[in-house]
C-alpha cells in the first residue's frame, strides 16, 4: 500500500512539473516582446557589432603598441649615442 501512495505522489509531482513548464512557456510566448526571428536578428546584430568593436579596439591597441616600440627604439638609440659621447669625452679628458 505504501508503494502505491508513493507512485501517486511521483505521478502528481511529475504532472505539476509538466503543467508548470507548459504554463510558463505559454506565458513567455504571450509576453515575449519580439518574435523568434526578430530575436535571432538582434542577437546576430549584437554579436557582429561586438566583434567589430573588438577588432577596432585591437587595431587601435596594436597601433599604440607600435608607437610605443618606435619611441622606445628612438630613446634607446639616443641613449646609446649619449653613452658613446660620454665615453669619448672621458677618454679625451684622461
Amino acid at each position: 500500500m505504501h508503494r502505491r501512495g508513493q507512485e501517486r505522489t511521483t505521478f502528481r509531482d511529475l504532472a505539476f512539473l509538466l503543467s508548470g513548464v507548459g504554463i510558463g512557456s505559454a506565458i513567455a510566448l504571450l509576453l515575449a516582446p519580439t518574435s523568434g526571428e526578430d530575436l535571432r536578428y538582434q542577437l546576430g546584430h549584437g554579436y557582429r557589432t561586438t566583434v567589430k568593436r573588438i577588432r577596432r579596439r585591437a587595431e587601435e591597441l596594436a597601433d599604440r603598441a607600435e608607437d610605443f616600440l618606435d619611441q622606445a627604439r628612438r630613446l634607446t638609440n639616443g641613449g646609446v649615442r649619449l653613452l658613446h659621447t660620454g665615453r669619448e669625452t672621458l677618454r679625451r679628458r684622461a
